[in-house]
């Protein structure tokens, strides 16, 4: 069984932003004119993303997939560090008085980033 472990296809730094739903399409158009049927899953790592758009980009590649007429066979979720700790780390900053608080933060980031993953995340989610 192999998983792969790419980035999204997304807008370079020195360039605008590209619109999340154009940037959710390139990468499932790669991934599809490029991954075999035989990969199990496909987990992407954040590439620099803020937490949230790495949830919405995630959401918006399960939903065009899932909405495909004929989806891709492999299973799409993530496999973040930045984006899914960042806000912990922060709320944590290193207080013993702060773990309750940050594990908190960490379940609700990887609560949104799950959802994501089915394709049911929605902004007003966070």
């Amino acid at each position: 069984r192999i998983l792969l472990k790419p980035n999204m296809t997304l807008a370079g730094l020195q360039g605008p932003p590209a619109d999340p739903e154009v940037a959710a399409r390139a990468t499932l158009d790669t991934l599809r004119d490029t991954v075999p049927p035989s990969v199990q899953g496909i987990v992407f790592l954040s590439g620099g993303q803020t937490e949230a758009e790495a949830t919405q980009h995630l959401d918006l590649l399960n939903k065009l997939n899932q909405a495909d007429p004929r989806p891709a066979s492999w299973a799409l979720s993530f496999s973040y560090g930045r984006a899914l700790q960042a806000s912990a780390i922060k709320t944590w900053a290193g207080k013993d008085e702060n773990v309750k608080a940050a594990q908190e933060v960490y379940f609700k980031r990887a609560q949104l980033n799950s959802a994501a993953a089915l394709g049911v995340y929605s902004p007003s989610m966070e």
